[in-house]
């Protein structure tokens, strides 16, 4: 099963492309009939000082030393899969060939040494030697390679990697993760309750409880969560009290059955929470009806004597007139006071 990933870390600095061409070629990590060179270089020896030498060269031919230097591709197999390190180099320079043609390129098989894990790292050079245009790639680019890189496991008897689905086939548990990104992998792996689980729960919990974005804005806020929803991300971005920003996107692709969460997705929910709730008030209109009717027609209770006003309130708490509620107390307290003088009486 082939899976090709990008490499976005840090690749606007040229420190980073001269330590990303190191560790590509890297001593314990490949062998040397298992690298290949592509493009242009006046250096005869390749070291990863050459090779990065010859990349400064051609950006400094084309005046374009700044932007993203470099773009970072690995391509890599499961341990289960019978496939040799010839194979992978192969997948690696028809793939280098068919969507990275007229730019600088370095190819290597990397050997796993704790699971026999075969890769293979393609770094590229983001300025083409043949006309001194940047590299452009997009969302439907990497599809096409991903593509290119199925049909190359199917016609050699590779399992295919298929969304949602395990190595042998088993479909993955609701929520269960998924992660290309090694710091990624390592937050969600060692911590069960960890800040993107917590991030999804939430908004899982207020999407179906709140009517509009700044309900939800607010109320994630008091979940500790700041929201950043504007027009000039397509993306939500969700930030902790730690400074830690999770992207919608990110989120909707790391958990396994959770529908993308967009812009449009959450608004959709907030006007179906909207209309529940109205659906539910609209159920007790009977009741309430019945009610109002009913306290009108307490409005006014006949009086027992035709001489006297009716009375305006169902809700009267005592009909005695103030002076016979003071001769009643009076009463009253007088009669308690008989009690309590029959008790010293010795029968």
């Amino acid at each position: 099963m082939g899976v090709i990933k990008v490499i976005n870390k840090s690749t606007k600095d040229s420190k980073a492309m001269s330590n990303a061409i190191h560790y590509v070629l890297k001593d314990g990590k490949t062998k040397e009939q298992y690298i290949v060179f592509i493009g242009p270089s006046c250096y005869s020896a390749k070291t990863p000082e050459d090779i990065y030498q010859a990349w400064i060269i051609e950006k400094k031919i084309w005046h374009k030393n700044s932007g993203r230097l470099y773009a970072h591709y690995v391509i890599s197999f499961h341990h289960d899969d019978e496939i040799t390190p010839e194979q992978v180099l192969e997948v690696g320079c028809e793939i280098a060939n068919n969507f990275f043609r007229g730019f600088q390129l370095l190819i290597a098989v990397h050997f796993d040494s704790k699971n026999g894990h075969l890769h293979c790292h393609i770094l590229i050079n983001t300025v083409s030697y043949v006309d001194g245009k940047k590299l452009h790639q997009e969302n439907a680019d990497l599809e096409n390679q991903k593509f290119f890189l199925n049909d190359f496991c199917i016609k050699n008897g590779f399992r295919v990697a298929v969304k949602g689905r395990h190595y042998d086939g088993s479909p993955k548990e609701i929520y269960e993760y998924t992660a290309w990104n090694k710091e990624k992998y390592h937050v969600l792996k060692t911590n069960p309750h960890n800040y993107y689980q917590e991030c999804l729960q939430h908004i899982l919990a207020l999407e179906d409880t709140c009517h509009n974005k700044e309900q939800f804005i607010r109320q994630m806020h008091e979940f500790g969560w700041e929201v950043v929803w504007n027009n000039k991300s397509k993306d939500i971005h969700f930030i902790n009290k730690k400074g830690i920003k999770i992207s919608s996107d990110d989120l909707s692709n790391t958990f396994t059955g959770v529908e993308p969460i967009t812009k449009s997705s959450l608004k959709k929910k907030f006007r179906e929470a909207l209309e529940r709730e109205n659906d539910e008030l609209s159920e007790f209109e009977p009741y309430y009806e019945n009610v109002i009717c009913n306290i009108s027609s307490l409005d006014t209770i006949p009086s027992s004597d035709p001489s006297k006003p009716l009375l305006t309130s169902p809700l009267v708490p005592n009909t005695i007139e103030p002076e016979t509620a003071i001769e009643q107390e009076t009463k009253d307290i007088t009669s308690i006071e008989d009690d309590n003088n029959l008790s010293d009486i010795d029968f």
